[in-house]
């Protein structure tokens, strides 16, 4: 993970579909970004999955990643026990070997999306 740490927290947006946000931190400068945990089917446990930007696209594209590629078997069980067996859970601090993706590169394309999306020019 590096100079990168992740967490989970419960959402308390009440929008649907949305189960807990996916937290990012850059150590060294202490920037966040996050992503919701969405979950498509609550009938579906196994369908918890976050949506990151392409930052390669002209549009607002997402990608869908799967919880359980983006966190350790013991993590993601967690995660599932605390949404869907737990009235409230909370933050969920996640260690090095608890993540299965690359940090860096998924903060890396979050914050490109965010710098590109706020040089749309809006025509009124």
């Amino acid at each position: 993970m590096g100079s990168y740490r992740a967490r989970v927290e419960p959402n308390n947006e009440s929008i649907a579909g949305v189960v807990a946000d996916f937290y990012i931190t850059n150590s060294d400068t202490n920037e966040e970004i996050s992503l919701w945990v969405l979950n498509g089917d609550y009938e579906d446990k196994e369908d918890l999955y976050i949506c990151p930007s392409d930052p390669n696209s002209e549009y607002d594209d997402l990608m869908v990643v799967y919880m359980y590629d983006v966190l350790s078997d013991e993590k993601f069980h967690e995660l599932q026990n605390n949404i869907f067996h737990h009235d409230e859970f909370g933050t969920m601090k996640l260690d090095r070997a608890d993540v299965q993706i690359d940090l860096k590169e998924y903060f890396r394309d979050e914050e490109k999306q965010n710098i590109k999306s706020n040089d749309y020019e809006i025509e009124i």
